[in-house]
């Protein structure tokens, strides 16, 4: 419920940053926080000002009830958060080891805190106006009702409006019913016996991923394809430890070397071998995945809800059931078919007049789009100066260099930057960003990740707490190097989500920043990837080359891209859906499905969700792949409709920021796509709501 919620004892206002002790600041601004040990005194503070802060809740009523629940959110997410990227971004190990256990201790704090009976019986009773309740008939949770059971809390419309809380702030009551869901998802509401399998599920479901991704990680448990030496050589497939069988080289069917092995191998009689053993696994993977897939059924179960789609949906989305997220797909299918029959004779031609297979299309793709050198696009201090320039002429805002106080850096490269206003010159700042952006030995692996730190919220003293947030990157760490058109992109998706976190100006923070639906959270990343891509925003010959390159390869094919997104989205929706197929009938769904979307057909026993990390990364992102294909679609109709005519359009900016940037979930998702593009962006279907698509459409070339 508290999505990030830990404990500590201190004065009646915890503020990690400034009041927590009576020190000076240390690592990331944190008083105290000066060496690795200083972990400990930290976690058992905000344990303990967290079981102040129960107390106060459980003894509240209305309005104080709701906030300071969401205080004592706020305060475990301080320091669960800034654990969370020190053991990810720190230069010493000593730093990582120590907060990778302050994570572990305060995760099963939050855990305990998630099911606190107290504090929703306080929360629920606010936000209704009566005691809460047990699970009941079906209702509608969010946009388009979860057709699933759940407390009288949540079949409450999530927007504002209820059957208590008369004397309550718009706000609060919006927080309120949002904590009141978040506590039900995790089973407080259930009865002793239930809550323990609950609890038990959790913890198989947690063990299972894990063992899934293990098994991703090991290059051995990849089927093997034999390849002569002279083949994987010509191929570029060599890697040292590789086994050897006489002149045949053991190639393990990895993500890279699949890929590698599709693209360059020039025989199709070898590349449908190659394919069709690598597709048959990892098999240890196949009944790992039907396991989680009953386990989350039974969750679904046991919560009352008919699937774990049905279970995922009814938090708080655009689509509020996967029978519009299933309508969407289908029908997205359709639409961009002409597109993909064009895409696909485009290959043909390169197959000799021969129709494509799945083993001839990456290789075919890379005879059609060439194999130029990569045009380089700019230095990153350039995408930096760039994004200043989008943050200044679109959304009128200030970037300029803040002071890292002693301690505060994690590694020598790091920057601190500070976010002002610059439509009234204010002096103040927004909020703050740390810039953690070249590569370093001990650093997380990844193109780009952001991290809040610290979200924005009304404090009770009548200020506004900044929020603090952090991005991160693995670019070469020489400064004169140029980034690719693609690295570019990253850095400008990543900042869409500092945008998101910094401009946020809700009153609570469960509610602030990036905290937003699954199916709507990626969108001002995605907008900001078209600014990416804009001759306008990077200007000059090289930079249009580079653009110019980039928007060839994106485009070419997209059509193709899209339908693969929709074969793996509607995969992923079956898998979660009433009754999960196992064994032999998810592979034969599998390849169902792709002769419903794909335009060839899968090679045989080939299970493509044994390779699926999407499904089995934690239970968060179960039946979610749609989400991306639901954000496109948004980011598509901003750009078209407010920034395509002009990037730094400063009224657009304006309205982009208020409808969007600055709102959170104070307001239902749909509601905010409504006031971002118009009411005709989102469309009824199957008892939920679905994208309009034609932007993205227009933007397909459709």
């Amino acid at each position: 419920m508290l999505r990030a919620m830990r404990r500590t004892p201190r004065p009646a206002t915890f503020d990690l940053f400034k009041r927590s002790l009576n020190t000076s600041s240390g690592l990331f601004g944190v008083a105290g926080l000066h060496s690795p040990e200083d972990w400990t005194a930290l976690v058992t503070g905000a344990q303990a000002r967290c079981l102040e802060l129960v107390d106060q809740v459980t003894s509240s009523t209305g309005e104080d009830a709701i906030r300071a629940t969401d205080q004592l959110s706020d305060t475990i997410c301080q320091v669960y958060d800034a654990a969370e990227l020190c053991r990810n971004v720190h230069a010493e190990a000593e730093w990582r080891s120590a907060a990778e256990a302050a994570c572990t201790t305060l995760g099963g704090f939050m855990a305990d805190l998630n099911v606190h009976p107290g504090l929703y019986h306080s929360v629920a009773t606010a936000v209704r106006g009566e005691p809460a309740t047990g699970a009941t008939s079906s209702g509608s949770a969010g946009s388009g009702g979860s057709g699933a059971a759940s407390s009288g809390v949540t079949q409450q419309a999530l927007g504002g409006g209820a059957a208590g809380g008369a004397s309550m702030s718009a706000a609060a009551l919006r927080t309120g019913h949002l904590l009141c869901q978040d506590f039900e998802m995790q089973g407080v509401h259930l009865d002793a016996g239930d809550q323990k399998e609950f609890k038990a599920s959790l913890a198989r479901e947690q063990q299972l991923c894990m063992q899934f991704g293990v098994t991703m990680a090991d290059p051995d448990s990849y089927p093997i394809v034999r390849l002569e030496h002279q083949t994987a050589a010509a191929a570029g497939l060599l890697r040292k430890g590789m086994g050897r069988q006489g002149n045949m080289v053991l190639v393990p069917s990895h993500a890279s070397a699949l890929d590698a092995m599709m693209t360059q191998l020039p025989r199709r009689v070898i590349r449908r071998q190659a394919l069709t053993r690598c597709m048959e696994g990892p098999v240890a993977n196949r009944e790992v995945l039907d396991e989680i897939m009953a386990v989350r059924r039974r969750i679904a179960d046991l919560l009352g809800f008919p699937s774990f789609a049905h279970y995922q949906a009814s938090h708080d989305t655009v689509a509020g059931r996967p029978e519009a997220t299933g309508h969407f797909l289908r029908q997205l299918a359709v639409d961009v078919a002409p597109r993909a029959r064009e895409e696909v004779s485009l290959l043909t031609r390169y197959n000799g007049g021969s129709p494509p297979q799945a083993w001839d299309e990456l290789h075919l793709r890379h005879l059609a789009l060439g194999s130029q050198p990569t045009v380089p696009l700019c230095t990153l201090q350039e995408a930096l100066a760039a994004l200043s320039e989008i943050s200044s002429r679109l959304f009128s805002l200030r970037i300029q260099p803040a002071p890292l106080s002693p301690g505060e850096g994690w590694a020598d490269s790091v920057q601190k930057l500070a976010l002002l206003d610059a439509s009234d010159g204010s002096t103040q700042p927004l909020g703050h960003l740390y810039l953690d952006l070249y590569n370093r030995r001990g650093k997380v692996a990844g193109a780009g990740v952001q991290y809040t730190l610290r979200s924005g919220r009304q404090l009770p003293d009548g200020e506004y707490q900044k929020p603090l947030a952090a991005l991160v990157c693995n670019f070469p760490a020489d400064p004169a190097a140029h980034l690719t058109a693609g690295a570019v992109n990253t850095l400008f998706h990543e900042f869409g989500h500092v945008l998101n976190v910094l401009l946020n100006t809700t009153e609570f923070q469960h509610v602030a920043g990036t905290r937003g639906a699954s199916d709507t959270v990626e969108v001002a990343s995605q907008l900001l990837e078209y600014l990416a891509g804009d001759t306008r925003v990077f200007r000059g010959p090289l930079a249009a080359a580079a653009l110019e390159q980039q928007a060839h390869s994106e485009t070419t094919f997209s059509a193709l891209d899209i339908l693969k997104q929709v074969f793996h989205s509607r995969l992923d929706q079956e898998l979660h859906g009433k009754e999960p197929p196992r064994g032999a009938a998810a592979v034969e769904l599998a390849r169902d499905l792709a002769a419903d979307t794909l335009p060839w057909p899968l090679t045989p026993a080939a299970c493509p969700q044994a390779r699926f990390t999407h499904l089995a990364t934690t239970s968060m992102q179960g039946s979610k792949y749609y989400s991306y294909l639901y954000s496109k679609c948004f980011a598509a109709a901003a750009w078209r409709r407010h920034l395509a005519a002009d990037p730094f359009d400063a009224a657009a900016g304006a309205h982009v920021r208020r409808t969007m940037l600055e709102v959170g979930i104070s307001v239902p998702p749909h509601q905010m796509i409504a006031d971002l593009l118009g009411p005709t962006a989102v469309q009824p279907a199957e008892g939920g709501l679905v994208p309009c698509t034609q932007d993205l459409l227009a933007e397909l070339g459709v």
